[in-house]
């Protein structure tokens, strides 16, 4: 912390850098899983009508679903994101005129065959979630078919 300081960073100590960095995964682990989940960019997810009747209810489930794990964690509740909201902001960002649609790092992946970082944004999250003993089916669904997409990849890199 010195050290940044010194270069001329306002840097401080957050006492909840794992509730922080927990913060940070719910737009992975919802949007971008999601996104892998359908192949489709976050923008298919609010541009449709139609679609974003299915999309924006379980964006939101997702979403409360991460934050039950999250309190049983032990998280600040200030640390955990409002479900409407959260889907919300995210649909404001997606411009309906806009020509590029935004693709996750996780969707890249998966339109390029690669395995994706399926373990560290959802599968340590479902874990926590068993081990606590926190009902997420939602999560553990998404996770369960994409661990059968990821583990095709992984199949395919070993032949190579």
């Amino acid at each position: 912390m010195d050290l940044l300081k010194e270069g001329g960073w306002d840097a401080k100590a957050d006492p909840y850098a794992q509730a922080a960095k927990f913060q940070k995964n719910v737009l992975n682990a919802s949007l971008s899983m999601l996104s892998c989940l359908t192949r489709l960019p976050f923008k298919a997810f609010y541009n449709d009508p139609l679609a974003s009747q299915g999309a924006i209810p379980t964006l939101q489930i997702i979403v409360a679903e991460l934050n039950a794990v999250g309190r049983a964690l032990g998280h600040p509740s200030e640390y955990l994101r409002d479900p409407v909201e959260f889907v919300e902001h995210q649909r404001r960002l997606q411009h309906p005129r806009e020509k590029t649609s935004h693709k996750s790092s996780a969707l890249l992946d998966v339109e390029a065959g690669r395995p994706f970082e399926l373990e560290v944004i959802l599968g340590e999250v479902v874990r926590l979630g068993e081990k606590f003993g926190v009902h997420i089916p939602t999560l553990e669904m998404m996770y369960n078919t994409l661990n059968i997409l990821q583990r095709q990849f992984v199949l395919a890199a070993a032949k190579k």
